[in-house]
């Protein structure tokens, strides 16, 4: 709903730029990343191996290995959407630099893990069924923290960076700390993170792996959330 009033907000006021395309195929990617999480769900996410049909287990590890990748995607466009925004409202060098890092590391980043993926078994339905040969677990929490540590690079430096580019701005002093505040609330976003890289350990599992990835996904999903809706609701100051 929020992405929706934001484009409407934009359309409005013929502002509609880059920053919102990139967050309107982030949201329907983050539409279908939690629609993998139900399939997922479904099949037999947060459910012990010895309770499942070998056809529930194969499927519920396919929407496991399907959820990473989607979610990946998402967020490679939610952050550059963030980072759109914020060079809309800065025309400081440095920082505009800076944020253009970051815009890179984030897309790299999601970009390499989800080659990662989809390279950790050979031919690629050996990653749900087990028929073929595969990289160890090991490979794939290796990738999980790269991707954490990353994020969280990423979500501290967008937390930031508003108050250093909202300092200078000709807008009412309460407004600005107010939007300062909204942006900066990616810090949840980073809490989320390194919540998720709690469970790590469970990439590592031979037995009940689908049964350790409901808690992976559930952080995942909330870490999408948050973003999204940090990322949107600045432009929905016109409403107000």
């Amino acid at each position: 709903l929020v992405v929706v009033a934001r484009c409407l907000v934009r359309k409005s006021i013929k502002g509609f730029g880059i920053d919102d395309w990139t967050m309107l195929v982030g949201q329907m990617l983050f539409f279908s990343t939690c629609c993998v999480c139900l399939w997922g769900c479904h099949e037999g996410f947060g459910v012990r191996d010895v309770e499942l049909t070998m056809e529930k287990l194969v499927n519920a590890r396919h929407a496991a290995a399907t959820f990473e990748c989607v979610y990946l995607a998402s967020l490679i466009f939610v952050k550059l959407s963030i980072g759109f925004a914020l060079l809309r409202i800065t025309t400081h060098r440095s920082i505009r630099h800076f944020l253009y890092f970051i815009m890179t590391l984030s897309s790299i980043s999601g970009f390499i893990c989800m080659v990662a993926i989809l390279s950790m078994c050979q031919p690629l339905s050996a990653t749900w069924t087990g028929m073929g040969k595969c990289a160890p677990p090991s490979v794939l929490k290796c990738v999980a923290i790269y991707l954490t540590v990353s994020a969280c690079i990423t979500d501290f430096s967008c937390s930031i960076l508003p108050f250093f580019i909202l300092w200078n701005l000709q807008m009412a002093r309460r407004l600005k700390f107010t939007l300062a505040v909204v942006l900066s609330l990616g810090f949840l976003a980073s809490a989320a993170t390194v919540v998720r890289a709690c469970y790590f350990d469970r990439f590592l599992a031979r037995v009940d792996y689908v049964w350790g990835f409901s808690d992976l996904a559930l952080w995942s999903v909330i870490e999408g959330l948050i973003g999204i809706t940090i990322g949107s609701v600045p432009s929905l100051k016109p409403m107000f």
